[in-house]
């Protein structure tokens, strides 16, 4: 994979320095030069590659696909973001990626530069999704001749082959046209490849390390350094000394951690599963017992082994990955639960996770993050944990508390993976809010192939209890949810529709309603003499509304002595799953009740979560659609007003 990805960098200095760094394991230097690259020209794609390959070196690689997909959102014809957001999902763990990797790559306009960049990317991801590797090389072969990239793609994918006449005459001009890439033929001096074109692409790649060895930069002396001492030549150690004096910081000891880490990076550039495979397990006797490189190598090998189709032996490797580096626990936790296998170890794993939630982590001073952005990363990162436990206990048939996991996983973020194992556990119950979480999931957007098909066939089961009707049955339905959840994520943009209420200034409408869940009130003249009060419409199928009650719940309890009094109103269409949601969580300190399905009607509402701000008279003052998270700081700001500090 990785051979692919370097070769998309085309021969510019600073990029050329930019992978000499990350190549001698100054893997956070070499992320900073791409990022000032980036930020002193957004269209340059190669900046982006190897902003991507150095992500990955230093533990970010979790980060990458959302900073593409919100790059792409902002830059929607920037065909740098497109393509790199390509790389980005080739790279990554998610299960599903195919689809969205081929969509981003079919929006890109046409040009020599982008055909060349569709077909090396579409090569690289050939044997994950359904391309036809052969004919995106022809489509190199083609463009070769006048187009350096796609001959520098075809020299690597040629170098992994077998040696002819051909590999010799590449290697040859290797030095010259693509130089950066001369390392790459020290694969040509191990011990199982003999014969006469060996023998001569082995002379080839001397002669053009004994050029670059007379490099004026340290990224040229280094690929003959890289050479020379594959070929066990003697002539290593005097290109040792010249490079080190050039780059005093290479002669630093390296971190033996990124060291290792390199070796198997490179072990795992192999163009099919089972070469890489071969050559990792080669690297096994060098790899430490337990720590981060043997968490990083049996996650490799994993990722290789289900590549062959061995999915047993790739869940031992990720057990082994977690033993060797706890870090790795959610990984393995969820593979577990998806294959319903090795599944007590998994939830001591995820519990194990949880657990070290709560322990202090500094901020690294060198990523770019701000205290928000690592909050943020935090509560993602819980959510995560919460579902993969749910999940967990769903296969160990645990439905209670698998439940009240996904709850809370859903009351951190909101999430349609989420919503569809909240779904599918609530159909194991019986609970009758089954099929509006897996509807739910479905307009969310469902980003594994296999949960979704799941979701589809649980709906499908489960469509003649309903009592709906739709012309087109439970596809048509599902089509419908879909896109009614597109039109009504624009609804309730946070911001849209504020203060576009036809009932400014009046009373508010809805007068009595039914305590629940703790609540004490049934009309609001009950709250007796107030300032000011929020009432807010929800329901328990609506993520934003659940993500909002623990704002909710600091404003009444910030307020509480300025005489403002918060009630939550439920619209669900039965009363008696409100106190069902709060079963194993307590609800908000606030008042609770519900009014049914008909108040947002009464209320005059199309969408929630709806805030109406009230005054002494109960007069509606100010209205708001939707949540924004913790930074919505609108109804703090009314109250304010309205209130007085």
């Amino acid at each position: 994979m990785l051979s692919l990805l370097l070769a998309l960098t085309a021969h510019a200095e600073p990029l050329d320095e930019g992978w000499y760094l990350l190549m001698s394991d100054r893997n956070r230097q070499a992320l900073t030069l791409a990022s000032d690259l980036i930020a002193n020209d957004p269209s340059d794609h190669d900046a982006h590659r190897l902003y991507i390959s150095a992500t990955h070196m230093v533990g970010e690689a979790d980060t990458v696909l959302h900073t593409y997909r919100a790059m792409v959102e902002r830059s929607p014809d920037e065909p740098a973001a497109q393509v790199a957001l390509a790389q980005a999902l080739a790279w990554s763990e998610l299960e599903s990626w195919c689809d969205e990797f081929s969509q981003v790559l079919s929006g890109l306009p046409e040009s020599d530069e982008l055909a060349f960049r569709t077909a090396s990317l579409r090569t690289l991801a050939a044997s994950d999704c359904d391309f036809d590797a052969d004919a995106e090389l022809a489509r190199l072969e083609q463009l070769a001749p006048h187009h350096e990239g796609a001959w520098t793609d075809l020299v690597i994918e040629r170098l992994y082959g077998d040696a002819d006449s051909q590999v010799v005459s590449d290697i040859t001009q290797l030095a010259t046209r693509a130089p950066r890439h001369l390392y790459r033929t020290s694969r040509l001096f191990g011990d199982d490849l003999s014969g006469r074109w060996y023998r001569k692409a082995q002379r080839a790649a001397l002669e053009g390390a004994d050029t670059l060895a007379d490099g004026e930069h340290a990224w040229q002396v280094w690929q003959a350094l890289e050479v020379f001492e594959a070929a066990n030549d003697e002539r290593a150690a005097q290109v040792r000394e010249r490079l080190v004096s050039l780059d005093p910081g290479f002669a630093d000891s390296p971190d033996p951690d990124a060291a290792m880490h390199r070796k198997i990076w490179q072990a795992d550039q192999k163009p099919d599963h089972s070469s890489a495979l071969a050559a990792l397990e080669a690297l096994a006797q060098d790899i430490p017992a337990s720590g981060p490189v043997r968490g990083h190598y049996q996650d490799r090998l994993a990722d290789r082994l289900v590549g062959i189709g061995d999915h047993q032996s790739a869940l031992d490797a990720r057990e082994a990955a977690w033993r060797a580096d706890s870090s790795r626990a959610n990984s393995f936790a969820y593979d577990a639960a998806q294959a319903g296998s090795h599944l007590e170890a998994a939830l001591e794993a995820i519990d194990g996770a949880l657990a070290r939630l709560d322990d202090p982590v500094p901020l690294d001073p060198d990523a770019r993050a701000t205290p928000k952005d690592w909050t943020e990363h935090g509560r993602i990162k819980c959510s995560n944990y919460l579902d993969t436990r749910g999940w967990v206990l769903h296969k160990l048939e645990r439905q209670e508390e698998a439940a009240a996991a996904h709850r809370d996983a859903l009351r951190l973020r909101e999430s349609g993976v989420v919503a569809a194992h909240l779904g599918l556990v609530y159909r194991v119950t019986g609970e009758p809010a089954a099929f509006d979480y897996l509807a739910w999931a479905k307009q969310l957007g469902i980003d594994e192939g296999s949960l979704d098909e799941e979701v589809s066939a649980a709906m499908e089961a489960m469509w003649p209890e309903q009592g709906l009707w739709h012309p087109d049955g439970i596809a048509g339905y599902i089509d419908a949810r879909v896109a009614f959840g597109e039109e009504e994520d624009e609804d309730v943009k946070p911001g849209h529709g504020d203060d576009n209420h036809a009932l400014m200034g009046e009373p508010f409408p809805i007068t009595e309603f039914t305590p629940v869940a703790g609540g004490k009130v049934s009309s609001l003249d009950e709250l007796g003499e107030v300032k000011a009060i929020v009432v807010d419409l929800w329901a328990t199928w609506c993520g934003p509304c659940v993500a909002a009650m623990p704002h909710l719940q600091d404003i009444a309890e910030a307020y509480a002595d300025r005489g403002v009094r918060i009630v939550g109103i439920s619209v669900d269409d039965r009363k008696e799953l409100v106190p069902r949601f709060f079963r194993d969580s307590p609800p908000p300190a606030y008042d609770l009740a519900w009014v049914g399905d008909d108040g947002m009607d009464s209320a005059k509402v199309a969408s929630i979560p709806a805030l109406f701000v009230l005054d002494e008279q109960r007069q509606i003052q100010r209205f708001f659609i939707g949540f924004g998270g913790g930074d919505d700081d609108r109804l703090v700001e009314a109250l304010d007003a309205l209130v007085g500090d």
